[in-house]
């Protein structure tokens, strides 16, 4: 599927979720985003990321950086009490938080938690961490989207604690809600603060028994799991409006825990026109567009 920009009065807005995990420079991947139609991007904050030259790109080539996805790793050391373990984290958030002023990058992403070993106790919590990265991106104009992953009770907890705080919403995951959440609506509970979307697939939890794995969280493109799109995006329309749609798919999920390599054989111009094409129908739909 290949859309005709004649035949629509206007495009959806759509984004993708650049990843280190392509065979070329990113100024690249990002001409072939814009080519194949995308007009947003979200790249991933880490030490080494090159994000003067991916805003050029993006400048180059008409497009908008939409946020910035805080540090992948280390997330739980937030949560502890220990200096010496959350001191490198929280530096690292913060970096990534003065990145997003530099670039003008309104969306910071922040995971609540990462990891299915943990044991919750809601009176241990400690958010002096959080208190800092809130209140700081409150002082610098950033937005922060706490994000839905394995344990749910962490993000429960950060958004009671920062109800009130109107620069504080959520990033919907829909792949971590069907694979890790399968009985949570999380946009019924979250959607009025809906301030980004990570749209993506999988094939839910599926493990004989049930247990729940790392390796289900495939980010697929939306035809090729068992996700409900029809029944998402109905949840998304009834959420706080998003003016893009932003889609984290992967061509190769978990590295080499990869369960599922659908993609990574297939070139990168052919996988980004079927990304496009899947998240064309989905965002049109959302949009309420006809092509």
């Amino acid at each position: 599927m290949i859309i005709n920009p004649t035949r629509c009065f206007m495009l959806p807005k759509i984004g993708f979720s650049l990843q280190s995990q392509y065979d070329r420079p990113i100024t690249q991947v990002i001409d072939l985003l814009r080519k194949t139609g995308f007009s947003a991007v979200s790249p991933v904050w880490s030490p080494k990321l090159d994000l003067e030259t991916i805003a050029g790109c993006v400048r180059e080539n008409g497009m908008t950086i939409q946020s910035l996805h805080g540090p992948l790793r280390g997330l739980p050391d937030l949560w502890g009490q220990d200096p010496a373990r959350s001191a490198p984290i929280l530096a690292q958030c913060l970096a990534a938080m003065d990145a997003c002023v530099t670039y003008s990058i309104p969306i910071l992403v922040i995971h609540s938690w990462t990891g299915l070993d943990y044991s919750f106790r809601k009176s241990d919590l400690y958010f002096h961490n959080f208190d800092i990265l809130v209140n700081e991106a409150d002082c610098k104009g950033i937005l922060i989207a706490f994000e839905n992953l394995e344990g749910p009770e962490y993000l429960d907890a950060l958004m009671e604690r920062y109800a009130d705080r109107p620069n504080i919403g959520f990033c919907w995951d829909s792949g971590h809600e069907r694979c890790y959440t399968p009985d949570r609506d999380y946009l019924q509970e979250y959607g009025h603060r809906l301030i980004m979307t990570h749209l993506n697939d999988n094939l839910g939890i599926t493990h004989p028994q049930g247990i729940l794995q790392g390796t289900d969280d495939l980010h697929l493109l939306p035809q090729d799991g068992t996700v409900d799109w029809e029944d998402a995006i109905k949840r998304l329309q009834k959420a706080q409006r998003q003016e893009i749609l932003n889609f984290e798919l992967k061509i190769r999920p978990k590295g080499d825990r990869c369960t599922h390599d659908l993609y990574s054989n297939i070139p990168l111009e052919e996988y980004l026109v079927r990304a496009y094409a899947d998240a064309y129908r989905i965002a049109s739909a959302y949009f309420d567009m006809k092509a």
